[in-house]
């Protein structure tokens, strides 16, 4: 390279280096984007999990991730991202848990501590590596989770930080974690009644508590520390569009023919879904992008 920069080589030459290089660039990412299409089509499949991952199974034998120790860390890095924003169905994490597993031996040759800085960004894959005794909290890692306050990680993880905490701190997260602690932190949703009847779409149960007065349509959902959609941590959505995150249709449009009106946002939120139905309601009511950045952010999301 510093070669090349003191302009030693004529540019006949040059091409004869850069060629091959590019050419191994090249092969490498059409490789990177097979992985992540088997592993989409597997996640998005409404055939029965075993079989399917079966066949994924096979088609990620074929590319040896694991022969290569930075090539398997940046799938495990994939497997991060997807899970952070992608679509969640009802098996979504059984999915990822089951291609994790897979590499159990693998994963056993990283460092703990490498293990956590790649699987940090979700609560719920942390939770699933201690419980399967493939992460180990230890002092490093503790100071590390209670620094993550604002995602609200000490009281996700509380059980296992316990023994690194005083008895105040201990206290003070354990007044917020409420009942059913373990059922909803493997859930990694928002356990509020309220985020329940959204996500599952329950018009009848929405519009009774809507008409007792117990909820504001143009309210915002309340945070919670069970929360692990990345989007969701981000931003502070409404019921509306929190809704259509969900591509829960019948309640988003509800909300609206109750006089909340249709956003720009609500596309993002509603791409996220995959429910093209939604997609199309938001279309047909002149909700579509209307600049280029707005376009950007459409198609990042998507």
């Amino acid at each position: 390279l510093l070669k090349i920069q003191k302009k030693q080589y004529s540019l006949k030459k040059l091409k004869g280096i850069l060629f091959p290089f590019s050419m191994e660039i090249e092969k490498l990412l059409i490789k990177k984007r097979q992985i992540q299409e088997k592993i989409l089509e597997y996640i998005e499949s409404e055939e029965d999990e075993k079989a399917s991952f079966q066949t994924l199974s096979q088609q990620l034998d074929d590319f040896q991730i694991q022969e290569d120790s930075l090539e398997f860390k940046s799938f495990l890095h994939l497997i991060v991202a997807i899970s952070n924003n992608h679509h969640r169905n009802s098996d979504f994490f059984t999915r990822i848990s089951q291609i994790i597993l897979k590499y159990t031996d693998s994963l056993k040759k990283i460092s703990n501590t490498q293990i956590f800085e790649i699987f940090k960004t979700n609560k719920r894959l942390l939770l699933f590596l201690l419980q399967e005794n493939l992460l180990v909290i230890d002092d490093h890692i503790a100071k590390k989770i209670e620094s993550f306050r604002s995602d609200k990680y000490p009281q996700y993880f509380l059980p296992e930080l316990k023994p690194f905490i005083n008895r105040e701190t201990y206290d003070k997260y354990s007044k917020e974690i409420g009942d059913n602690f373990e059922e909803n932190r493997k859930i990694g949703e928002n356990e509020n009644y309220i985020s329940q009847l959204i996500r599952n779409d329950s018009l009848d149960e929405f519009i009774s508590l809507h008409q007792k007065g117990d909820v504001a349509l143009d309210s915002k959902i309340k945070e919670s520390i069970f929360e692990t959609n990345s989007y969701l941590l981000n931003e502070k959505p409404s019921l509306i569009e929190y809704a259509a995150f969900f591509g829960s249709s019948q309640i988003l449009k509800y909300i609206q023919l109750n006089e909340i009106k249709l956003t720009k946002s609500l596309m993002i939120y509603a791409i996220h879904s995959m429910n093209y139905e939604l997609i199309h309601f938001l279309e047909e009511n002149e909700i579509k992008p209307d600049y280029s950045s707005f376009y950007k952010e459409c198609f990042k999301e998507s």
